[in-house]
């Protein structure tokens, strides 16, 4: 069995809003880019709240998860999804600042200082000449998703004992379409010339995700026992 490139309806579906979407943000910001940067992809606007929406999605779809088989999984598993899911809660709070803004919260003396926007998140936090933001939510988690995406279904393919390890603790691996649309939606953002292209990127991944988890490739992780198809 190998990863397959073609969806289910629901995910065609959801694929194709997607690439509509990206379309209109491309076509966007070659027509207005201002609009783009002060509207589209705005703090608080559209796209920020959805790519919030897809991470507490995923959070919560997760956790559902967890509880439905907690009493039949064994411990890695069960590590593995609470850690999975605790991650995309953390990162549906940072793209909200946790609700500062919603509930117009003064930040405290440590973040004026050494955030760059002066909210109560981590992402943007400057300690010294080291910004967060490049070091760890730039190069280290796109480093780690790149090798998420392009590394590690070989690597599952191909070892068993990798794929034994990684069903065990519950990592879902990308089906082949999950790959195409994250290359997709790289092409386009890297053709797309406005400077807040990125919180359109965030959205892409957290979107993406969401179907990740929804129905992975070894979809089995899921289910009451954990099967060897390979």
């Amino acid at each position: 069995m190998v990863p397959s490139l073609k969806p289910n309806r629901l995910e065609f579906i959801s694929y194709s809003l997607l690439l509509m979407l990206m379309l209109f943000g491309l076509y966007l910001s070659f027509a207005n880019e201002l609009y783009f940067n002060s509207v589209f992809t705005a703090e608080d606007g559209i796209i920020e709240w959805f790519t919030f929406l897809f991470l507490l999605s995923s959070c919560i779809l997760l956790f559902y998860k967890t509880l439905k088989s907690w009493s039949i999984k064994q411990r890695s598993w069960k590590f593995g999804m609470i850690l999975m899911a605790l991650l995309f809660l953390f990162a549906a709070g940072e793209e909200i600042s946790w609700g500062q803004r919603i509930f117009n919260i003064e930040s405290n003396a440590f973040f004026v200082e050494n955030n760059l926007q002066k909210e109560t998140n981590l992402h943007n936090l400057t300690i010294g000449n080291i910004s967060l933001n490049k070091l760890v939510f730039s190069k280290i988690i796109f480093g780690t998703l790149l090798i998420y995406i392009l590394i590690l279904p070989v690597v599952y393919l191909l070892f068993h004992r990798a794929q034994k390890l990684m069903d065990d603790f519950a990592i879902p691996i990308m089906e082949a379409h999950h790959v195409l649309a994250f290359i997709i939606s790289t092409v386009i953002i890297v053709i797309i010339p406005a400077e807040r292209k990125w919180e359109l990127y965030e959205f892409c991944f957290a979107f993406i995700f969401l179907m990740i988890f929804y129905n992975p490739f070894n979809s089995w992780i899921y289910k009451d026992e954990i099967s060897s198809v390979l």
